[in-house]
C-alpha cells in the first residue's frame, strides 16, 4: 500500500481499519502528516517520542517485501465521535521511508472492545429492516463514524484536536 488511494479530502489524517492486521503499524511519512496535525494544533514535540524498540520488529505485506521496524513513534490522536473527541496515544512500529497509512489493527480494535464484533469473533449480517445498536450498547460506548477512502478502506479519523480542545473549554 503506497498510502496514496487512502487520503480523504480536506487534508484529514486517519487510521486504516486493518482486522487482516494483528498489529498497530505505519509509515514513516504517514506520521509526519499527523506530527504537523499535531504540532498545528499547539501542542509540543515533547508530546511526540520515537522509542527505539527492544529487538526490530520484521513485517511483510504492506509495501515493498520484508520491511525492518527498529522504532516505535507514541502520537497523540483525536478521535471525533458522536458525543465528544476521544484523546488517546498511538503507539505504533514505524517503517521508515513508507507511505504507508496508518494501521489500526485487530489487537487494538479488540482492545477497545470494538463492534466488527471483535470480542465474540463474529461477523453480523444484518438481515433487512432498520436497526440500532446504540440501543443496545452499555453505557460509555463510544461511537465513530468512520469515512471511506477512495480506495474503498474505512478510515478512522484521528486528527481532531481543534474539536477536542473547544470540548474542553466547554464542558464536553
Amino acid at each position: 500500500r503506497d498510502g496514496s488511494s487512502t487520503l480523504l479530502p480536506e487534508g484529514i489524517v486517519a487510521l486504516l481499519v486493518d482486522i487482516g492486521s494483528v498489529g498497530n503499524l505505519a509509515g514513516d511519512r504517514w506520521l509526519m502528516k499527523l506530527a504537523k496535525k499535531v504540532l498545528a494544533s499547539g501542542r509540543s514535540k515533547e508530546t511526540i517520542e520515537e522509542v527505539k524498540r527492544d529487538r526490530p520488529l520484521n513485517v511483510s505485506g504492506v509495501g515493498k517485501g520484508s520491511e525492518m521496524c527498529s522504532f516505535n513513534t507514541h502520537v497523540p490522536i483525536a478521535i471525533p465521535t458522536d458525543d465528544c473527541t476521544l484523546k488517546a496515544k498511538l503507539k505504533v512500529p514505524t517503517v521508515p521511508n513508507s507511505d504507508l497509512p496508518g494501521l489500526l489493527g485487530l489487537d487494538s480494535m479488540e482492545n477497545a472492545r470494538s463492534i466488527i464484533d471483535t470480542v465474540s469473533g463474529k461477523l453480523y449480517m444484518v438481515g433487512p429492516g432498520e436497526y440500532d445498536l446504540g440501543k443496545l450498547l452499555p453505557p460509555g460506548t463510544a461511537t465513530i463514524q468512520l469515512l471511506k477512502a477512495p480506495s474503498g478502506h474505512l478510515m478512522m479519523p484521528c486528527d481532531s484536536f481543534a474539536a477536542f480542545d473547544n470540548e474542553q473549554k466547554n464542558g464536553c
